[in-house]
């Protein structure tokens, strides 16, 4: 994530830098040639979102240094100056969508809190059918189940290395987009009853004091 705000506030720096330098009075920049240093910045918006809309989709990452080659094209008089900035701010560009990728896919970050949200719902619920299909197996149906975790009621030990996830807030969310993802240790937790309705009977509890990244 250093690398990710360095490189945008340095984005920032040089267009601010980039605008202010005027050697020469040159005419003004044709609208054409400022509209062609800003095209591969939109091919890269529709490819990212395209391609990466589950997890989340790079915006900002593209935005900025778009909005620095506009700044950049009509304040800098500099034809070589405009054209090393807007170069080197795609290429900025490129390095930032694919370290959005790697943050998104790594595990840490999400752009999409709801989805990822979804998800991690869907896996619980999943595990919580098997320890029920489990347990159906292990009780007859006369049978009050106790209370416990399902991996002692049924002697699996996968029901309790299971894990429950969040999406947190951070300091750069508003400028990023991308949310913290908080991962607790947890299993599986039957609250006991009769075999044919346990489902509702059946929770994911975290582990006291348990907590990763």
């Amino acid at each position: 994530m250093t690398l990710h705000l360095s490189l945008l506030g340095l984005i920032v720096v040089f267009a601010l830098i980039g605008a202010s330098l005027k050697p020469g009075h040159p005419k003004h920049r044709p609208w054409s040639h400022i509209l062609l240093a800003v095209s591969p910045f939109l091919v890269l918006a529709v490819l990212t979102r395209l391609l990466l809309s589950a997890p989340g989709s790079p915006v900002i990452e593209w935005l900025v240094p778009l909005a620095g080659v506009l700044v950049v094209g009509f304040l800098c008089k500099s034809n070589t100056l405009f054209t090393v900035y807007a170069v080197g701010a795609f290429v900025a560009s490129l390095v930032l969508c694919g370290n959005y990728i790697l943050l998104v896919h790594g595990g840490g970050y999400t752009g999409r809190p709801s989805v990822s949200e979804h998800g991690w719902r869907a896996t619980e619920l999943n595990s919580i059918r098997a320890a029920e299909a489990d347990l159906q197996k292990t009780f007859r149906e006369d049978t009050v189940v106790p209370e416990g975790p399902v991996a002692t009621l049924v002697g699996n030990e996968e029901y309790n290395h299971v894990e429950r996830a969040y999406a947190r807030r951070t300091w750069h969310t508003w400028l990023t987009g991308l949310y913290a993802i908080e991962r607790h240790d947890a299993l599986v937790w039957c609250q006991g009853g009769e075999p044919g309705v346990l489902h509702d009977r059946i929770v994911i509890r975290e582990k006291r004091g348990a907590k990763h990244k």
